[in-house]
């Protein structure tokens, strides 16, 4: 089936173009009538006028914007780099608007791997629950204790995350990441 083409009205089209639809025989000014014949043209016909383009509608049109207008340009104005997010970045974002929390932050984890958002989405929530929901779904993944133990800097303790950690979980680079975290804490507290 071939893709639908934008609908133009007739007075868009130029005279010589074909119809956008088939025309039945019946409208056809030379096609045979009821009883077989032609129908007769009328003495002095009008030639036909040429269709000119329609004129595209102007910014200064006088009417008002429709409310789905409206809120689709106030949903896109309202992420910071003005694009509309992927799939997962729009699941979690209507989520969380829609009060479902750990399923968004479920989304921000499992599919978007993205743990800077998923630190950034729980801060602004202000809730301790989500934090240990947080911290309970990255112990799931090795890779994703590390991440969040470089991104919860001054959020949460990173003793706290690594009392957590079962014995015999090898999470990658954990050495180089608590001397980070070490470092970056004597930095802050000589300040």
């Amino acid at each position: 089936m071939p893709e639908p083409q934008a609908i133009l009205p007739l007075r868009a089209l130029p005279a010589d173009a074909p119809l956008p639809f088939p025309v039945p025989a019946s409208f056809h000014p030379q096609a045979p009538g009821p009883g077989g014949t032609a129908p007769a043209t009328p003495p002095n016909p009008t030639p036909p006028q040429p269709l000119t383009p329609a004129a595209p509608p102007s910014s200064s049109s006088t009417r008002p914007p429709h409310p789905w207008e409206i809120s689709a340009r106030a949903w896109l104005e309202s992420f910071p780099d003005g694009r509309p997010p992927t799939e997962p970045e729009g699941a979690s974002f209507v989520l969380g608007r829609m009060g479902n929390a750990k399923e968004a932050l479920s989304t921000i984890i499992n599919k978007l791997e993205d743990m800077q958002e998923a630190v950034e989405f729980v801060t602004e929530q202000h809730d301790d629950e989500l934090w240990e929901e947080l911290i309970r779904q990255c112990l799931q993944k090795p890779e994703m204790v590390g991440n969040l133990l470089e991104h919860t800097v001054g959020n949460l303790d990173p003793l706290y995350i690594v009392s957590l950690v079962p014995d015999g979980l090898e999470i990658p680079r954990l050495q180089d990441r608590l001397v980070k975290i070490v470092t970056d804490y004597r930095t802050e507290t000589s300040l």
